[in-house]
């Protein structure tokens, strides 16, 4: 399913995209989301290339496609976790404003204190910071891939200036890193 799905990504033209763009999505978040490791490097490879090519397309679908990615971004493996970032790069240039700021809020953990869903009457929720596990994780090619996407996204994200006071004090981490090559490098 994966290779079908990379062949049709590399062959339909954006026309005949629009018409299956929904089906698409769920394949790649099915994908994604996928429990081999395997499966979930090469489907944040494909989810990139297939946004980076269908850019105009996936604008309302920035939400959906982020939640598929928390699987990757998760991982146990740094090869997976760096692919997750390129995908999430490449996710935050497809939606612009109010989806990217959605995106962000999955992201940080982040709840708005004057939204509340019905349901947290009667469900616990948690919130979970995929960014702050980033920037402390073990590896350093991950932080370093970290590091990389959100300093990318301060300088040239179409709406940064909404995202910017989310993105800094990941950046500020950064500054602290104990690998003297990342602080020298990236600042």
């Amino acid at each position: 399913l994966l290779e079908l799905a990379g062949v049709l990504v590399e062959t339909i033209d954006e026309e005949a995209m629009r018409h299956h763009i929904d089906e698409t999505i769920a394949i790649l978040s099915a994908l994604l989301m996928d429990p081999c490791s395997d499966v979930q490097l090469r489907a944040c490879k494909l989810a990139s290339d297939f946004l980076t090519r269908f850019k105009g397309l996936v604008f309302h679908f920035t939400t959906r496609i982020a939640r598929a990615i928390l699987n990757p971004l998760a991982s146990k493996k740094s090869p997976i976790k760096i692919a997750a970032i390129q995908t999430l790069s490449d996710l935050l240039y497809c939606g612009t404003w109010k989806y990217t700021s959605d995106v962000f809020d999955i992201l940080v953990g982040y709840k708005d204190p004057n939204y509340v869903q019905i349901r947290e009457f009667y469900e616990s929720s948690n919130n979970y910071n995929y960014f702050a596990t980033l920037i402390n994780h073990q590896n350093v090619n991950v932080r370093e891939a970290f590091l990389r996407m959100v300093g990318d996204l301060l300088i040239s994200l179409p709406d940064r200036t909404d995202v910017e006071t989310r993105l800094i004090p990941y950046l500020l981490t950064g500054l602290f890193d104990p690998f003297p090559e990342i602080q020298v490098n990236y600042f």
